[in-house]
């Protein structure tokens, strides 16, 4: 069990390795950035036109990646945790978005309580 899941990990981290790249070298600020542009107008569409507000709301981000829809919820006053299978993405995601927790996780597991 530990080593298949230890395979599906490797094979998630050099998937993201493979296809996605950073704007640098590493991923960092810029990438938030980038994304956080990229998500920004389907978030205030849910606000502005289905008139959801995140504030006070607690949620898990299934698939964060570098963390940018996290950031975005979290200024919008969510309780948001990220989580990623890829342990690289959550190591990045945590790096560059030191107030917001991020966790390595499955969706395909029970939910670590």
């Amino acid at each position: 069990m530990v080593n298949e899941r230890m395979k599906i990990t490797h094979d998630w981290d050099q998937y993201f390795r493979t296809h996605y790249h950073p704007v640098d070298k590493e991923w960092g600020k810029k990438d938030v950035e980038k994304y956080r542009r990229w998500y920004s107008p389907w978030i205030r569409h849910l606000e502005s036109h289905m008139g959801f507000s995140f504030s006070g709301h607690t949620a898990l981000e299934l698939g964060c990646g570098i963390g940018a829809v996290s950031t975005l919820l979290n200024d919008r006053g969510c309780n948001i945790t990220g989580s990623d299978i890829a342990e690289s993405m959550v190591s990045a995601a945590s790096s560059v978005n030191p107030g917001i927790p991020f966790m390595q996780y499955d969706v395909l597991k029970p939910f670590p309580r």
